[in-house]
């Protein structure tokens, strides 16, 4: 089954935008580690001629828990204060009508300078 990350990298070449995965992991050796976010706030950089775009790609049902995550982040201002820079939470959710096949849905919510 493909990630979220997965479908929104498709999604967004299929858009036209050369996308690179900007999350990386961190090890601590046998001890685990964690996931580091560009920023602290994307999973991807996507970009075209006009846009540049910073993504962070969930499940539909944590979206507000991310956007809850970036709200005031100093990181995320300086972002979104640089020329055609734009910050995406893309939502995936599969949905359909009782009984009958699910298919994979993308909510985009866009967030503007001064909305968190």
């Amino acid at each position: 089954m493909a990630s979220p990350t997965t479908r929104s990298i498709a999604y967004l070449r299929d858009k036209g935008y050369e996308v690179d995965v900007v999350e990386r992991w961190i090890s601590f050796g046998g001890k685990g580690g964690i996931r580091k976010d560009f920023g602290g706030f994307a999973d991807l950089i996507a970009y075209n001629a006009d846009h540049t775009l910073a993504i962070q790609v969930t499940t539909k049902e944590n979206v507000n828990a991310r956007i809850k995550k970036v709200k005031g982040m100093e990181t995320l201002d300086k972002w979104l204060s640089a020329h055609h820079r734009h910050f995406i939470v893309h939502g995936w959710a599969k949905r359909g009508e009782r009984g009958k096949r699910k298919t994979w849905e993308l909510d985009i919510h866009p967030i503007l300078p001064n909305t968190i």
